[in-house]
């Protein structure tokens, strides 16, 4: 059994390593900046909480998605508070992780202990070049368009949907408004992971991770995995379902056609 010193000794051999200077530089840097990370947090927090607001009250009374026999009701007296504390705090979560990311983007080429743990590892890094750049910029392009996806179509058809199911049989369709809330970010962070497919397929098979035959062989798998993604991220219906997992497999269907297009031009 080792003794404290041991373990001591241990550590102190793994903070000599390249990846363990580099935790440590990474905490000192944290530490540093922690005043402008805490700056960054409680404006996320001022900024946030009115735009909650704003955002509540336009999805509830202004945006085209909710059925006009459906009513959003509070069932607790925090409960609106409570969303617009979430928000801001989650919108002070990004700011702090923007900052963080700029900041490694930044020191990345200037950390001595992180090119020598990447030498340790092994690990090549590209450089950044065209395709790269307009793969990142395609990122927000392809999120947009699957945010345009969930509120011109799949939000209102679901929606109607689950009003009209609940009201066949007698019930009153008054909706929780946390409830409702949560949907709709659900549906829209949904809309906006799948619609990254064609990007993430496309970029698998021309970095060479993956060969394009390949995945049309597993072409079943693949579709079932879209399913099962569209299973756990909607309600438990055919209908909602098939919305969230077709765009996904006809995306990278879009995608396998797209890599075979550029294979055959160059």
């Amino acid at each position: 059994m080792q003794t404290s010193t041991e373990l001591e000794d241990h550590l102190n051999n793994l903070m000599d390593t390249p990846g363990g200077k580099l935790l440590m530089d990474i905490r000192k840097h944290i530490v540093k900046r922690m005043p402008v990370l805490a700056i960054a947090f409680f404006a996320g927090l001022v900024i946030g909480y009115p735009l909650a607001s704003i955002g509540v009250e336009w999805l509830v009374s202004d945006a085209d998605i909710t059925p006009d026999d459906t009513s959003i009701v509070v069932l607790s007296p925090v409960e609106f508070i409570a969303i617009k504390i979430r928000f801001a705090a989650s919108l002070g979560i990004l700011m702090v992780a923007t900052v963080l990311i700029g900041d490694a983007s930044m020191g990345v080429a200037r950390s001595t202990a992180l090119r020598a743990r990447l030498v340790e590892a092994d690990i090549k890094v590209p450089r950044p070049g065209l395709h790269l750049i307009i793969s990142m910029s395609m990122v927000p392009i392809l999120a947009l368009a699957g945010l345009i996806y969930a509120y011109e179509l799949l939000l209102p058809l679901l929606l109607d949907y689950l009003s009209k199911d609940a009201s066949s049989v007698g019930l009153d369709t008054d909706w929780r408004l946390s409830s409702y809330i949560g949907f709709i970010i659900n549906m829209s962070l949904a809309s906006i992971i799948g619609f990254q497919t064609p990007l993430l397929t496309f970029l698998a098979i021309r970095s060479g991770a993956v060969q394009r035959t390949i995945l049309a062989k597993l072409r079943r798998h693949i579709w079932f995995s879209a399913c099962i993604f569209g299973a756990l991220l909607s309600p438990p219906d055919p209908l909602s379902l098939f919305l969230v997992a077709m765009p996904v497999i006809v995306l990278f269907e879009v995608a396998l056609i797209l890599d075979r297009i550029v294979s055959s031009s160059s």
